[in-house]
């Protein structure tokens, strides 16, 4: 819609993750939709926030997952992900 319409807004892109046991696949599927949608929207998405609501919820535990650095990756790895030289 911002695209279609020619909104000139940027967007922080939030990837959500939770840090219960057994939702390693379920995460791994947001961090790769993140990922798709940085690139897809590259000139919208100023930054993407990966796992914040794990970092300030007292009722998750946080995930050790590598969530982050998968994300930090593809951008360094040749992915055009926004805020990366690549």
């Amino acid at each position: 819609m911002i695209q279609h319409n020619k909104i000139g807004i940027k967007v922080l892109l939030g990837i959500w993750l939770d840090g219960r046991p057994g939702y390693e696949g379920k995460n791994a599927e947001q961090v790769a939709t993140g990922i798709r949608l940085a690139n897809q929207y590259k000139k919208i998405v100023l930054a993407v926030s990966v796992g914040n609501e794990i970092l300030v919820s007292l009722v998750r535990p946080p995930t050790d997952g590598g969530e982050s650095d998968r994300v930090r990756s593809a951008g360094e790895e040749g992915s055009e992900m926004p805020g990366h030289g690549g």
